[in-house]
């Protein structure tokens, strides 16, 4: 019967597929299907149109058709081919269902543009063809093959031509070779496919590929990020399932994430060329970028503040690493340079971008440097830096733990000696002196290997960072400058009395360099209680001329009403460490000249007698203070 030299021939066209010796043998394939297909053609006359099974039997015979064809134009490619680097047949199509009286229920195909390139776990039909399509250099045979083979495996056409571009670039890649440039290979592939979907997907994989901060890569993620949104935009008008609309928001998210990012960092490596720098300088901020772009390499949550935040930070560290190197010295103009050109980067970004204040930024790394050095990790909130000292709780209420108990002066210190404990001695024994080696005492043979050296090269560093970030930082004073800058809707409702005060403070102010050293003067000499000066009040009365949000003393929050007033201002002043102070004035000595700040002394009447030498006893009283505050002994 019919029947059974169909299922014996079917079972012949199984077994086949399955055996690995015969899957490049083009012609056995074509003879057994053949033959299936003649006795399926027998079969189908026999069935009645009214019949369940005849669905599920043209189903079965385009399967076979579909894979005649294919041999055929495998065969009149590939005939002079060596059997060893023929396309392995048998792996193009799944297998054939084990029941054919079945419908089959999955007819929608899962595989992408990418194909195994972008999941192992998928079908992939067209990775056979991979180690051809590698070398295939003729453009007209590889689009013959696109056209005429594709429909057969059921795949959109340009599929094999974007196939052909993926495994060119992966080997260009391997091998370490440039890459061709985007109009020539990228484009071209891309307008052939039909899909916005499948272009997206293109797009973003051959910007991976490219190098990090080049044009190309941004022209890719241009045209995935225009075709991601276009795809979004059908599934939402199709109505399809929440999860899918939500997947190609994402996906059009991360896209423009990265072309932000990477628009951005473009925009920064251009500065440089504005500047006309030696190669010391130039060297430093091509390192200081490369560990920028690592830093946002892999990271979704792009944004150009954190970038702005990032190039001063490597920035700043540069440059004082490099000034603190007693080999690598770099001088004060080098040192100059290099904070114009960050700093023009990041004016660049601040002229893009309406909402990046470099100001603002910089205040928030100079109040943490201030209050905490540079060796914590820092906040990525620019508006919210808090003092941890005032910290509220989840009720609103003060953190009284830690501040309630600081209100009253220290007036003793006693030293608990149960504080060293046998593993940690105080002292030495002097009978082990003589037999130490150098080995045995590194701190008197190694640079800054003792605490207070480390301590000492800590602030020297962190006067350096402060200085840099904020040199020429666009609008750090921006509170002396209120008539010129738009403000929001929600601006407090004292601007024009700030507008008034800060008027008649111009003249007094004058250039930067005397703001700098008005603002950092008033830190080191800021003192608590009745005692404080009427210059210093502006520092605490932040509805007077500090902005909440610029002010380096935005860290201190105000104080509830059941803290006495006198206990108050105490609190705020205690606030300031001497560290702090140390380190504040160790900029200003870097920022501002040394007749500046003598000016700015008598002005705000800090110190009863000013004499050319009052900044260094100043300074060395400062940096005693922090040693006898870091031992915790009362001051």
């Amino acid at each position: 019967p019919i029947l059974n030299q169909v299922k014996v021939l079917r079972k012949c066209v199984l077994d086949l597929e399955r055996d690995e010796y015969c899957a490049k043998d083009y012609d056995r394939h074509a003879m057994v299907l053949m033959l299936y297909r003649e006795g399926l053609a027998k079969l189908g006359a026999c069935m009645k149109k009214s019949d369940a099974r005849r669905k599920a039997h043209v189903e079965e015979m385009g399967r076979i058709e579909r894979r005649q064809d294919a041999l055929v134009i495998l065969s009149s490619i590939f005939d002079k081919y060596p059997s060893s680097e023929r396309p392995v047949y048998n792996k193009m199509f799944e297998p054939l269902p084990k029941d054919p009286s079945l419908l089959s229920r999955n007819t929608k195909r899962s595989t992408g543009v990418l194909g195994s390139f972008s999941s192992s776990n998928t079908f992939d039909p067209l990775a056979p063809l991979h180690g051809v399509l590698e070398n295939m250099s003729s453009s007209e045979v590889l689009g013959a093959l696109d056209i005429s083979l594709c429909p057969l495996l059921q795949l959109p056409t340009g599929y094999i031509n974007s196939r052909s571009l993926i495994l060119h670039l992966n080997k260009l890649v391997s091998i370490g070779e440039n890459l061709p440039p985007f109009e020539d290979v990228v484009a071209p592939i891309a307008k052939k496919l039909a899909n916005a979907n499948d272009k997206a997907d293109l797009a973003w994989w051959c910007s991976q590929q490219y190098s990090m901060g080049s044009n190309d890569q941004l022209k890719c993620l241009d045209l995935a990020y225009t075709n991601a949104t276009l795809a979004s935009d059908e599934v939402e008008s199709l109505g399809q399932r929440s999860d899918e609309e939500r997947a190609a928001l994402d996906r059009v998210q991360r896209i423009d994430s990265a072309r932000a990012g990477l628009s951005d960092k473009i925009l920064v490596k251009e500065v440089l060329s504005r500047h006309d720098v030696n190669t010391k300088t130039k060297s430093l901020y091509k390192d200081l970028l490369y560990q920028v772009q690592t830093t946002f390499s892999d990271s979704e949550n792009y944004s150009p503040e954190l970038l702005v935040q990032e190039l001063l930070v490597h920035g700043s560290l540069a440059a004082a690493l490099s000034a603190l190197d007693e080999f690598d010295n770099l001088s004060t103009p080098g040192f100059r340079s290099l904070a114009l050109i960050v700093h023009d980067a990041c004016r660049s970004l601040a002229e893009r971008y309406s909402h990046v204040s470099v100001g603002k930024i910089a205040r928030h790394l100079m109040r943490h440097w201030l209050a905490h050095g540079d060796e914590t990790k820092i906040s990525d909130d620019i508006e919210c830096c808090t003092n941890s000292e005032y910290l509220l709780t989840k009720e609103g209420e003060p953190n009284t733990s830690t501040r309630l108990d600081d209100i009253e002066e220290t007036s003793e210190f006693i030293m608990d000696m149960n504080m060293f404990t046998s593993s940690e001695q105080w002292t030495t024994n002097d009978s082990n002196t003589n037999s130490l080696s150098n080995s045995e005492e590194p701190s008197s043979m190694k640079p800054h290997s003792s605490s207070k050296e480390q301590s000492d090269q800590m602030n020297s560093r962190v006067a350096l960072r402060i200085a840099f970030v904020t040199c020429f930082a666009k609008d750090y004073h921006r509170q002396n400058d209120i008539s010129s800058d738009e403000e929001d809707e929600n601006t407090d409702n004292n601007i024009s009395f700030n507008k008034s005060i800060l008027k008649a403070k111009k003249s007094r102010e004058g250039d930067l360099a005397m703001r700098h050293a008005q603002e950092l003067l008033n830190i080191v000499f800021v003192r608590g209680g009745g005692s404080s000066t009427s210059s210093c009040r502006p520092l605490f009365d932040e509805s007077v001329s500090f902005d909440s949000n610029n002010s380096i003393l935005s860290t201190i929050q105000e104080e509830h009403s059941y803290i006495k007033e006198d206990s108050r201002m105490a609190n705020k002043a205690k606030s300031f460490s001497f560290a702090m102070r140390h380190r504040a004035l160790r900029v200003a000595s870097i920022l501002c000249p040394h007749d500046v700040l003598l000016r700015v002394l008598t002005e705000e009447g800090l110190v009863s007698k000013v004499t050319d030498d009052v900044i260094n006893k100043f300074t060395f009283a400062s940096f005693v203070a922090t040693e006898i505050e870091a031992m915790g002994l009362p001051l």
